[in-house]
C-alpha cells in the first residue's frame, strides 16, 4: 500500500483576529518586491494596438465589450443604437470573462491599456498566490523562488496581459488551488473561499473544470474528506454548466446548442470535423507541445521540472511520496487533462499551456531547492572530511592496537574512540553559494528566451486591420455603412477593423458585371473601398475613378457612393 507522508505540508488554520495590514506587508515584503517588479516587466507596451501576436482576442473583446458599455448604458449613445441583450451572449464561453472587462473599461473607460489592464492584475494576483502554495506545500524559499521563476518566463511577460481567457481563469484556478490546501473540516471561512472561488473559476472558463476530478481524488484519499465535501465542486460544476446550456438554449434556441458542441468537437480534433490544415497526428502534437513548452517557459525550467517528476516516479517506487507533491500535482493533471482533450486548441494556440506556469515554476523551484540543499550537504560533508584530515595531525595514532589509542597534544587525555567523528554542521538555508547559483539560474531563465519575447512585443502583422479601421473611422460617421471589397481581406482583418472603426463594415468580392447590375443595392453604403492587390476584378477601379470622387490612402482607395463626378 503506498504510503504518503505529511511532513512538508503546512494546512494550517488561518489566522484568527484582527488583520494587520503593517504585520502582513512586513511578512511578505519580499513577494511584493517581485510584484512590483513583474509589473513593471508586464506594463511594457500596455497601451500597444492591437497589432501583434495573438491580439485578435484583444480586438474581439474590445468590440464584445463596447456592446456591454452600450446596454448597461456606461457610454451615451442614442436609444436606437443600442444593442439587445441576445448580442452580449457568447456561447463558447461562460459569462465571467466579459464582465471583467467591462467592470475595468467602465472605470478606465475602454482602450487597449484597459483590455490588458484586467489580465496583468490578474496575472500579479497569480504570482503572489503561487508564492503562498509554495510557502504552504514546501516552504517560503521554494514560493519566492517560484514566484521569481513565473516573472521572468516568457510565458507569462507576455501572455500573462493578453485579453482573454488564459490568464484570467490560470489565476483563479491557482487560488482555488491555494484556498482548498489551507479549507480544514474545522475551518469554514477557508472553505467557502475556495468553493467562491472554485465558482468564479468554472464561471471564467472551460479549464477549470479539468481541475474537479483530481481534487475529488485529493479529497478522498489524501485529505479524507466526508463524501458531502466530495460532490460539492461536482454539484457546482454541474451547476454552471446546466446554467450555460440553458442560457443558450434561451438566446439561441436547440441550433445553438448544436453548434456548442460542433465547435467543441472541433476543438477536440474529432477527425470527422477537423479542417485539413488543422489536422495531425499524435507524432506532430506532440512536437508542436514540446516545442511551445521550450520556447515560452525555456528549457533549463522545462528540465527542472521534468526532473522533479522523475524524482517523483522514484519517491513513487521507494513508497517515500509526502502529501506535498500529491497535492502539486493536482495543478499538473488539471492543465495535463485540458490540453490532453482539446488538442485542436492546443494545436493552433500556443498560449494555451499557460496553464501549466503554475506547476512548472512551483515544481522547478522545488526541484532546485532540493538540489541546492543536497549540493550544500555534499560541501558540508567534503568539508567534514578535510577538518578531519587536519585534525588528525593534532593526535598521535598508536596503529598497533585496535581500537587506536588517542591523546591529545595539548596534554589532556580524551575519552578512547574507535574513530574521530567531528560534530555534524547543520547547513544553513541561506549561504553565498546557494545566493549565487540561485541569481545564475534566474539570469539564465530570464535570458534564454529574452530576444524571441523581444520580437513577439515588437509583432505588427495585424497593422492593416489597424490602419483600415482608423482610416473608416476618421471618416465616417457612426451611423455609416461602408463596403469592403476583399473576402480576403476579411479573413484576416475583420475583427481589427470592426474594432478600430467602430462602424458596420461588409465585405465582398464585387466584379465589375455585378456592380453595374446591382448599382442601386450599393446606394446604402458610404464608401466601397479598394485595397491594392486585394481585389478580384481591377477594371472595377477603372470603372469607378471614372463615376465616384475617391480618396487614396496608401493602398486603400475610398470611393464616395453617396456623390457622382
Amino acid at each position: 500500500m503506498l504510503k504518503v507522508s505529511c511532513a512538508h505540508v503546512n494546512l494550517k488554520k488561518l489566522p484568527n483576529g484582527s488583520f494587520s495590514p503593517r504585520k502582513f506587508i512586513k511578512e511578505n515584503f519580499l513577494i511584493f518586491f517581485i510584484i512590483i517588479f513583474a509589473a513593471s516587466l508586464l506594463s511594457i507596451n500596455l497601451g500597444k494596438p492591437f497589432i501583434g501576436h495573438h491580439d485578435w482576442n484583444g480586438a474581439f473583446w474590445g468590440s464584445s465589450i463596447r456592446r456591454y458599455l452600450s446596454y448597461f448604458e456606461i457610454t451615451p449613445n442614442p436609444p436606437e443604437s443600442r444593442v439587445p441583450l441576445q448580442s452580449l451572449f457568447y456561447t463558447d464561453y461562460t459569462p465571467f470573462l466579459p464582465l471583467v472587462f467591462t467592470f475595468f473599461a467602465a472605470i478606465f473607460g475602454l482602450s487597449e491599456a484597459t483590455l490588458r489592464l484586467a489580465p496583468t492584475a490578474f496575472s500579479l494576483l497569480m504570482l503572489f498566490f503561487i508564492y503562498k502554495i509554495g510557502q504552504t506545500l514546501f516552504n517560503k524559499s521554494v514560493g519566492y523562488l517560484a514566484a521569481i521563476f513565473t516573472a521572468v518566463t516568457p510565458m507569462f511577460l507576455y501572455f500573462g496581459k493578453l485579453p482573454d481567457h488564459e490568464p484570467i481563469v490560470t489565476s483563479l484556478v491557482t487560488i482555488t488551488f491555494y484556498f482548498y490546501l489551507k479549507a480544514t473540516r474545522k475551518n469554514k471561512k477557508t472553505y467557502y473561499l475556495f468553493l467562491l472561488f472554485l465558482a468564479l473559476s468554472l464561471l471564467e472558463s472551460w479549464p477549470a473544470f479539468f481541475l474537479i476530478p483530481p481534487l475529488m481524488l485529493s479529497s478522498v484519499f489524501l485529505k479524507k474528506e466526508k463524501i458531502k465535501r466530495v460532490i460539492t465542486p461536482v454539484i457546482i460544476a454541474l451547476f454552471v454548466i446546466i446554467s450555460q446550456f440553458s442560457l443558450i438554449i434561451y438566446f439561441k434556441g436547440t441550433q445553438g446548442l448544436i453548434n456548442f458542441f460542433s465547435q467543441g468537437l472541433t476543438r477536440i480534433n474529432s477527425s470527422s470535423v477537423a479542417s485539413e490544415t488543422t489536422k495531425f497526428n499524435t507524432l506532430e502534437f506532440i512536437n508542436t507541445e514540446a516545442h511551445y513548452a521550450v520556447i515560452y517557459f525555456t528549457r533549463l525550467l522545462i528540465i527542472s521540472s521534468f526532473l522533479w517528476l522523475v524524482i517523483l516516479v522514484w519517491k513513487i517506487k521507494q513508497r517515500k511520496t509526502s502529501a506535498s507533491d500529491w497535492y502539486l500535482v493536482i495543478l499538473f493533471s488539471y492543465a495535463f487533462l485540458f490540453i490532453l482533450t482539446f488538442q485542436q486548441l492546443a494545436y493552433i494556440h500556443d498560449y494555451k499551456l499557460y496553464h501549466f506556469l503554475p506547476f512548472i515554476t512551483l515544481s522547478a523551484a522545488s526541484f532546485w531547492y532540493l538540489f541546492l540543499n543536497k549540493l550544500e550537504n555534499f560541501l558540508e560533508e567534503q568539508i567534514t572530511k578535510k577538518v578531519k584530515y587536519q585534525a588528525s595531525k593534532f593526535f598521535i595514532f598508536d596503529f598497533k592496537n585496535t581500537p587506536p589509542k588517542i591523546e591529545y597534544l595539548g596534554g589532556d587525555e580524551l575519552k578512547k574512540k574507535h574513530t574521530f567523528e567531528p560534530e555534524r554542521r547543520i547547513p544553513r538555508a541561506f549561504t553565498p553559494r546557494k545566493f549565487i547559483i540561485i541569481i545564475l539560474i534566474i539570469f539564465l531563465v530570464g535570458t534564454e528566451r529574452l530576444a524571441y519575447l523581444s520580437t513577439l512585443l515588437k509583432t505588427s502583422f495585424n497593422m492593416p486591420g489597424y490602419e483600415l479601421g482608423n482610416l473608416i473611422k476618421a471618416n465616417t460617421s457612426p451611423q455609416d455603412t461602408v463596403l469592403v471589397d476583399s473576402r480576403q481581406f476579411k479573413g484576416f482583418f475583420e475583427v481589427f477593423v470592426g474594432y478600430y472603426s467602430d462602424r458596420k463594415v461588409d465585405y465582398g468580392d464585387i466584379s465589375l458585371k455585378e456592380f453595374e447590375k446591382a448599382q442601386p443595392n450599393y446606394k446604402k453604403y458610404k464608401y466601397i473601398i479598394l485595397i491594392d492587390e486585394r481585389t478580384e476584378d481591377p477594371t472595377l477601379e477603372s470603372y469607378l475613378n471614372d463615376i465616384f470622387p475617391s480618396k487614396r490612402f496608401g493602398p486603400y482607395q475610398f470611393f464616395a457612393l453617396d456623390n457622382k463626378i
